[in-house]
């Protein structure tokens, strides 16, 4: 993890990157991502509650920052995808937390979706406005723009939530294919 730092990390940014590597392990052996499920597979000495409370801790923390712990790792992973000359990125939205909603891009890999850019808003249960869903799908654009060195078909997924025209003209004027559930009675 620390190759992809811009400086070697040290004292409290060696900790908070020691913590985040525990917290990785921790979610591929467990393949869950609850804190529970965290603090179970992390390899630390401590006890359980001992290890959720620090998995807490750092996801509270006001260093934790996305480009500095997510950016950095993402970057090549996307780039190290996107050499078998395509990539297939969902779109969805979920509630997450009490009375929240999350916009989420992912990339789908090996069966499995890895968020590349969100969005977290407090709202009831419901869909996201259109516009909302254009201006993730631009900035998931520049992250690609900024990393594909090669020509990379990019697909994206959506259901019936995300088939509004303007989402579609966005994918086209980034050069992308889509594909979006739509109603039986829309007229194309």
């Amino acid at each position: 993890m620390i190759k992809h730092q811009s400086e070697v990390p040290q004292g409290n940014a060696l900790r908070r990157l020691t913590v985040l590597s525990g917290l990785l392990g921790a979610l591929i052996k467990g393949g869950r991502a609850s804190l529970s499920e965290l603090g179970r597979h992390m390899e630390d000495p401590t006890d359980l509650e001992s290890r959720v409370k620090k998995a807490k801790r750092w996801l509270q923390n006001k260093w934790t920052d996305v480009t500095v712990h997510f950016i950095p790792y993402l970057l090549p992973i996307l780039h190290s995808l996107s050499k078998a000359g395509e990539l297939v990125l969902a779109i969805d939205g979920s509630c997450v937390g009490k009375d929240c909603m999350a916009l989420m891009v992912s990339v789908i890999w090996r069966r499995r979706a890895i968020p590349i850019c969100w969005v977290v808003r407090k709202a009831p249960k419901g869909h996201f406005p259109e516009h909302m869903h254009v201006a993730i799908i631009g900035q998931v654009a520049m992250l690609m723009d900024s990393i594909l060195e090669q020509d990379c078909r990019i697909f994206l997924l959506g259901d019936a939530e995300f088939d509004g025209c303007e989402l579609q003209q966005s994918c086209l004027a980034h050069g992308w294919e889509y594909v979006l559930k739509t109603a039986k009675d829309t007229l194309v």
